[in-house]
C-alpha cells in the first residue's frame, strides 16, 4: 500500500470534504426548493470532478485517472442506453 505525506493527507482529505459538502448542498437544494443558477449549477460539477481527479490521483496515481475516465465513459454510455438524467433505481 502506498504511504501518503501529510501533505497528500491533508489534500485527500480536502477533497472528500468537498466532494461531501458540494454533493449534499446540491440534495438540500433540491430537497428545499431553493433556486441554484445554471453558472454556479456549472462552477459545484467542475470543483466535484476536480476534487475526485485529485483525489483518485493521492490514492491510486497516475491509475486513478485513468479509473475515472472509464467511469465516466460507461455513464455516458448508459446515458446514450437510457436517457438522461439516469434513473436511479
Amino acid at each position: 500500500m502506498k504511504i501518503l505525506t501529510k501533505k497528500k493527507q491533508q489534500q485527500l482529505m480536502n477533497d472528500l470534504i468537498d466532494l461531501y459538502t458540494m454533493g449534499s448542498d446540491a440534495f438540500k437544494s433540491i430537497g428545499t426548493d431553493q433556486p441554484i443558477s445554471k453558472e454556479q449549477a456549472m462552477k459545484r460539477q467542475m470543483r466535484m470532478t476536480e476534487a475526485a481527479m485529485r483525489a483518485a490521483n493521492i490514492i491510486n496515481g497516475t491509475g486513478g485517472g485513468f479509473l475515472l475516465m472509464e467511469v465516466y465513459k460507461q455513464k455516458s454510455e448508459m446515458e446514450q442506453k437510457h436517457g438522461f438524467p439516469l434513473e436511479i433505481k
